[in-house]
C-alpha cells in the first residue's frame, strides 16, 4: 500500500473520531524465525492492515456507511492480500483463515488447545481450530 493510496482511503473514511485503520510493520526478527518453531506461519516481512469501522454511537452517525467503507478497502487490498490473517483478528465465521494463518502448526496447536483447555474456556482464534480442522 503505497502512502498516496493510504492517503485517498483515509479521506474516503466516513468522517470519525478515531483513525481509519493501522499499519502494522512485521520484519526483522519475528520474519527470520523457521514457522515451526512459533504458533503463527507466516514469517516472513510483509505489512499487516487492520481496518477500523468505528464510531461514536449518535442519531448523526450512519454505521452502514463505515461497514461499507471497510468492505470496500477489504476488497481492494483482498488482490495482494497474503493468505490467512494475523489470528487474533480472526473470528469463529473465518475456519479457512484460521487454518491459513497456522498453517502446517494447526494439527499441533489443536493438540495442544485440547491438552490444555479440554473445558474450552479460550475461545479466540486457536479456540476455532478444533471446528476448522474437522472440516478442513
Amino acid at each position: 500500500m503505497t502512502p498516496p493510496r493510504c492517503s485517498s482511503q483515509a479521506h474516503a473514511a466516513p468522517p470519525r473520531r478515531y483513525p481509519p485503520f493501522a499499519i502494522h510493520h512485521f520484519h526483522g526478527a519475528a520474519a527470520r524465525i523457521p514457522a515451526p518453531d512459533t504458533a503463527f506461519a507466516l514469517r516472513r516481512d510483509h505489512l499487516l492492515v487492520e481496518i477500523l469501522a468505528a464510531w461514536e454511537p449518535s442519531p448523526d452517525t450512519d454505521p452502514a456507511a463505515h461497514r461499507a467503507w471497510a468492505g470496500s478497502l477489504s476488497g481492494q487490498l483482498a488482490p495482494s492480500s497474503l493468505p490467512g490473517g494475523y489470528p487474533n483478528l480472526l473470528g469463529p465465521a473465518e475456519p479457512d483463515r484460521v487454518l491459513l494463518a497456522y498453517g502446517p502448526n494447526a494439527r499441533r496447536l489443536q493438540d495442544l488447545k485440547h491438552r490444555y483447555d479440554p473445558d474450552g474456556v479460550f475461545s479466540t482464534a486457536t479456540g476455532t481450530l478444533p471446528a476448522a480442522l474437522r472440516t478442513g
